[in-house]
């Protein structure tokens, strides 16, 4: 058996923790929203909602460089942009929801 002696892509392993920490954030965020704690919250839902869009450039920066300087980690990178892609697509259907919620909404 050989061994395989290159270096792991840094920015594909990134791209893919960022990508996993969203949906992890999100239970966190539904696990303190019955505690009433509003400024942890806010700035929870904060990082959960730009999280995806950081996995999504890490892990393309990371696909990139593992491909071109033959490196590994281009299963993390690819596992990264298909996560962080899902998870953009929840975040803009959730607004999407969120917004039309809001314009049929009639408080009398």
């Amino acid at each position: 058996m050989s061994k395989d002696y290159r270096n792991t892509s840094k920015l594909a392993i990134a791209g893919l923790i960022f990508a996993v920490a969203a949906p992890c954030l999100f239970l966190l965020f539904a696990i303190l929203a019955d505690k009433g704690l509003a400024g942890f919250e806010d700035v929870l839902s904060f990082i959960m909602a730009i999280s995806p869009f950081i996995a999504l450039i890490l892990s393309i920066a990371g696909v990139v460089v593992s491909i071109r300087k033959n490196m590994k980690g281009i299963i993390p990178g690819t596992v990264g942009l298909i996560l962080s892609i899902a998870e953009i697509i929840y975040f803009i259907a959730a607004i999407g929801n969120f917004l039309t919620r809001m314009q049929n909404y009639n408080p009398f």
